[in-house]
């Protein structure tokens, strides 16, 4: 069942300057096993005519998963709050045109069954299941993939008895390590004075490509040992440094997706709405860089989950808007994610700059000045556009409040004079290419 969900009062302002601790990020991950839960009544119901095989998968992937929560409900909601469980979902409802539920290419409707054999394997079940083929693999979302000959669409068998499991004839003795054929989600844990971070290095779920980033390949054992020293050492950083940010992302990140290209310092980063939980990063040179993607990108997901539940601004609007950090015009809903996630980012490197000596704190400095000064521009424009309503004016209030406590910090002249002609220089960059947007 599903039930209401609200933030409390001190809990939407503190996600509103910018923070959010653990509480009140855990409290925005319940409210996603609902909307999950919606959604899958939603694809059952679009569906339940229909006398297809993926129709008939469908139904055969929810008894096992109901199945599931009836012996262990953690099992289950463990595999709803999967964060590509979101997309599954949101892929099956998301049609082309006319407004019926589509099969997701590849996969099709059946691919609920990879969430469900792993949610009723958790819960010590007795079961056998089909679950598709696709791209060569089959995935049992949430702990690993067998790499197959078969062809895509078919389906083979994933069972348990006795607690060990099978997928077609292979046999998983221990299903978090790697096998014969058999690819295991690889995870990281980590400890720091006393916070602790459970995530996933995802590079198997074949629904970890939700955005235009392109996800990487399955990681080698040296690739990913590379991963965990990196992690390692930014969860340290965090810790030590942005304590206020690491309670957030520890209750708030599932799953680190990697992506292709690593080794460049400017390290790009990507969210999805529907993946609540995850972030797909490419890996930099510079783990610093890494621990600013983090706090961003955690921001995204932070201000996705709430607007989950409050409509905070028009998302009808089609007007577009100048944001200080993209070459195009973004519509109001891009921008307002944008200032969130850059306020985050602001307040990475003003505390950066507190720890730091010499040209490195000088760097941060300005770092923290330009993002500083155009998260404010950001914010004239938002409450400027007339397309909040009173929970979203109240929210970008709290974050006007934040940004004008950084005021009377002390920079140097340098740094703030760089800041203002970076954003001058940016703008007017930008009106020579695309001329007044029609949200100024």
């Amino acid at each position: 069942m599903t039930i209401p969900h609200g933030l409390p009062a001190g809990w939407f302002g503190a996600l509103a300057t910018g923070y959010g601790e653990g509480a009140t990020v855990t409290a925005l991950r319940q409210a996603q096993r609902s909307k999950r839960m919606i959604q899958l009544r939603a694809i059952l119901d679009a569906v339940t005519a229909r006398p297809d095989a993926d129709a008939a998968a469908l139904a055969e992937g929810f008894a096992l998963l109901r199945a599931a929560a009836e012996a262990d409900p953690a099992a289950a909601d463990r595999a709803l709050l999967d964060p590509h469980f979101g997309v599954w979902a949101a892929d099956c409802l998301r049609p082309p045109s006319g407004g019926a539920v589509r099969a997701p290419p590849g996969s099709g409707l059946a691919y609920l069954s990879s969430f469900a054999a792993v949610a009723a394997w958790r819960a010590g079940l007795d079961f056998a299941v089909p679950v598709p083929v696709r791209g060569g693999f089959v995935t049992l979302s949430g702990l690993g993939q067998l790499r197959t000959n078969r062809p895509d669409g078919e389906a083979v068998i994933a069972a348990a008895r006795d607690g060990l499991l099978r997928v077609d004839s292979v046999t998983i003795d221990e299903p978090e390590r790697d096998g014969a054929g058999w690819h295991a989600l690889r995870r990281l844990c980590l400890t720091v004075g006393g916070r602790r971070l459970q995530v996933a290095l995802d590079d198997v779920d074949p629904y970890r490509g939700c955005h235009t980033a392109g996800p990487a390949h399955r990681l080698t054992d040296a690739e990913a040992e590379v991963w965990r020293r990196c992690v390692s050492e930014v969860w340290h950083r965090l810790v030590d440094v942005h304590p206020r940010y690491a309670d957030g992302i520890s209750a708030a990140l599932v799953a680190i997706v990697p992506l292709t290209g690593a080794g460049q310092k400017q390290g790009a980063s990507a969210t999805s709405r529907d993946a609540f939980g995850a972030v797909s990063v490419r890996l930099p040179s510079d783990g610093l860089m890494l621990a600013e993607a983090l706090v961003h990108e955690v921001q995204h997901v932070k201000l996705g989950g709430l607007l989950d539940l409050l409509p905070l601004y028009d998302g009808a609007d089609t007007t577009t808007y100048y944001a200080p950090w993209r070459e195009d015009p973004r519509p109001i809903g891009g921008l307002f994610q944008g200032a969130y996630a850059f306020l985050g980012v602001a307040d990475f490197w003003r505390g950066e700059r507190l720890v730091r000596t010499g040209d490195s704190a000088l760097a941060a400095e300005i770092r923290f000045c330009r993002w500083r000064h155009r998260v404010s521009l950001a914010l004239d424009t938002l409450l400027d556009s007339g397309r909040f309503g009173a929970d979203g004016l109240r929210f970008l209030a709290y974050m006007r409040t934040t940004v004008e406590s950084w005021r009377d910090e002390r920079v140097s002249r340098r740094a703030r004079r760089a800041a203002v002609e970076a954003s001058a220089r940016h703008r007017a960059t930008w009106l020579s290419l695309h001329g007044t947007p029609s949200g100024v």
